[in-house]
């Protein structure tokens, strides 16, 4: 969270010491009408031919491979057709499923077979679903999950007697966490399952698939399954108010993200997938007491990040950090990240949502939004040294559904100063409380 620049902005106790009456005082615009960015969201557990799941909450995800993301059906009697790299089959298999959550990479000398609803001898009666065949020259195929992975579960499926298969996953940092082999017996073309369930405080970041080690009886792949992390602390959680600055420290020294009911993550311009952040660390920056999430493999000059300045008020003429404040900054490698503080409600109800962006930087230049589920219901800028904007909103969110604090970097691709400060607070409503509807309704 770096750059030439700075700002000054007002005490934060003006800004939630107050009572509600006093946040409507601060400068609220107009909302946007529930602007849809993304597919419609699905329910926590779906097959495959959907949305993206939402980000920060526990999902199953099974894809068949009978049909791609959209709905479109996986062309039928492919049996043989063998996809090379930049071909359109490939590159659907390669590309389309990150919807879902997974992208199938695409190594030099990938073969891959790809069928829809099989016609072929040996797909058992009722038939399964599509079959998924991959790998490069040693017969690898690798997948990549955008989310944190708790377990991966491969249903295979041969043509012939004893299919063998293992599974390879790896953390995000790339560390091996293990390898689980399946050797099938039973009748050809039955699903058989195994699964590899990430070790105690790992999650899964990509697996390697080898369904070659009988090379006599191909062990292709029927089904998918993978579940995220989630927030399964929040989903349990009873609490009434949470405060995106007061909570982000005790997430932060036991390193972990999801942190409770908030999850920390940048996407590729504000309708892209969201990544966690995945390292948490003191970064030697500015006054050298940030408490940063950052993510290493997109990463330009700290950012994108979400940090909590852990010391005492600082302006050393570029930066004019708050004690204790939340600071968000976009930016990464080309410049168009946006980052995400998001919220993920614990139950069904009303809820009121107080926030307020303010600068933390001289020049500032970005780009401040709120989505619930996904759609924008408030967009502003900060422009200009002292700059605040707020919003003060009820809204009623089932469980599971998500409220999304992102700061952009205004069409300015360069890095660029733009520290952005975040203050919001979400309260569970009482039924007396109550007392009109939200305005932003995104159901």
């Amino acid at each position: 969270m770096s750059v030439d620049c700075h700002c000054r902005f007002l005490a934060r106790s003006a800004l939630f010491a107050g009572t509600f009456l006093g946040l409507l005082s601060l400068y609220v615009p107009a909302a946007y009408a529930g602007e849809d960015l993304t597919a419609p969201v699905m329910d926590s557990a779906h097959e495959l031919g959907g949305a993206p799941s939402k980000p920060g909450i526990s999902d199953t995800i099974s894809i068949d491979f009978t049909t791609f993301p959209d709905g479109t059906p996986i062309p039928q009697n492919l049996d043989g057709e063998y996809g090379t790299p930049g071909t359109t089959l490939v590159n659907r298999l390669t590309n389309e499923f990150e919807s879902l959550g997974v992208v199938f990479v695409n190594p030099p000398g990938l073969v891959t077979i790809l069928v829809g609803p099989p016609s072929c001898e040996f797909c058992g009666t009722p038939p399964v679903g599509g079959l998924l065949v991959g790998g490069d020259s040693a017969g690898n195929l690798r997948m990549s999950f955008l989310v944190p992975v708790s377990s991966v579960t491969i249903d295979i499926i041969g043509s012939g007697l004893d299919i063998a298969a293992n599974l390879k996953a790896f953390n995000n940092q790339g560390a091996l966490l293990g390898t689980v082999t399946h050797t099938y017996t039973g009748n050809t073309g039955v699903l058989s399952p195994f699964t590899f369930t990430a070790p105690p405080g790992e999650t899964i970041a990509s697996v390697v698939y080898n369904g070659t080690l009988n090379s006599s009886a191909l062990a292709s792949i029927g089904r998918l399954t993978f579940v995220t992390e989630g927030t399964k602390d929040c989903l349990s959680s009873d609490r009434q108010v949470y405060d995106a600055r007061a909570d982000f420290r005790p997430g932060w020294i036991a390193d972990k993200n999801p942190n409770g009911c908030w999850t920390y993550g940048w996407t590729k311009g504000i309708q892209g997938h969201l990544m966690r952040f995945p390292k948490a660390r003191l970064y030697p920056i500015n006054n050298g007491l940030e408490q940063m999430w950052y993510d290493p493999a997109n990463h330009a000059g700290a950012t994108p990040s979400v940090a909590r300045n852990s010391g005492g008020d600082y302006d050393d003429s570029n930066v004019t950090f708050l004690a204790g404040a939340l600071i968000l900054h976009p930016g990464g490698k080309d410049g168009r990240s946006y980052a995400h503080v998001i919220w993920t409600a614990p139950r069904h109800g009303d809820y009121l949502v107080r926030s307020i962006f303010f600068s933390q930087q001289y020049s500032i230049d970005v780009d401040v939004n709120i989505l619930v589920n996904q759609k924008r219901i408030f967009n502003d800028t900060l422009t200009k040294d002292g700059a605040q904007r707020g919003l003060v909103r009820e809204v009623r969110l089932a469980k599971g559904d998500t409220i999304d604090f992102a700061v952009g970097p205004n069409g300015n691709y360069l890095l660029h100063p733009a520290n952005t400060g975040l203050d919001a607070e979400i309260i569970k409503l009482t039924p007396k409380q109550q007392d009109r509807d939200g305005d932003a309704k995104p159901e």
